[in-house]
């Protein structure tokens, strides 16, 4: 069994891609050549080998205890490829393992355990009301009235300011914030959810 953890519904009957690409460019500007979220970011290269625990645990090609290439990219939530270092935002982890197939094994995660939102309506609504105005300011009374109203957007600000930022991208967790079912040696299915821990530490 390959595990692909791919976020493909991203999208809703109220909402589409383009409204996402939209809003982001009202935040951030436009950056010919650059992604419209996470745009800030810097990529790696490395291997994966499971440990032993997990090769115990699971039966699926990524813990199969085989060396894989692995390409990594970490960056910074938003759309400004600019964004200092030390900014309060959440930060992304991508990795794509490449199995002894030849397939592909993404996960995607984020420095915080929850997002900034419950679905794609309530992230939208979020991004907009944070739109600057005519004069190039945001209109505060217009977050905190849209924060009210939902609040399934408090989670992830609350987050964010209970903790500082993190010291560099290697020295702090990455939570995947999709459940996912892989099988086990029984070949039952077993609720996973991905969590990163640095290897020398957290620092903040």
């Amino acid at each position: 069994m390959t595990l692909t953890a791919l976020h493909v519904n991203t999208a809703s009957a109220q909402t589409n891609p383009n409204d996402f690409i939209e809003v982001f460019q009202q935040l951030s500007g436009h950056h010919a050549g650059e992604r419209k979220g996470h745009a800030k970011g810097v990529c790696a290269v490395g291997d994966f080998t499971a440990s032993e625990a997990g090769q115990q645990a699971f039966d699926i090609a990524l813990f199969s205890g085989e060396t894989l290439p692995t390409q990594f990219r970490f960056s910074m939530a938003g759309g400004n490829p600019h964004v200092p270092d030390y900014h309060r935002s959440p930060r992304g982890l991508a990795a794509q393992f490449t199995l002894p197939d030849g397939s592909k094994h993404n996960i995607a995660t984020l420095t915080t355990p929850v997002f900034g939102a419950k679905n794609p309506e309530n992230f939208l609504g979020l991004l907009q009301a944070m739109r600057p105005n005519a004069e190039g300011q945001m209109d505060a009374e217009r977050i905190a009235d849209f924060r009210r109203a939902h609040p399934d957007t408090h989670a992830q600000g609350a987050w964010l300011a209970a903790k500082p930022p993190p010291w560099s991208y290697t020295t702090t967790e990455y939570f995947g914030l999709h459940t996912f079912y892989i099988r086990d040696h029984q070949g039952d299915a077993v609720k996973i959810r991905w969590h990163l821990s640095p290897g020398d530490g957290i620092k903040g």
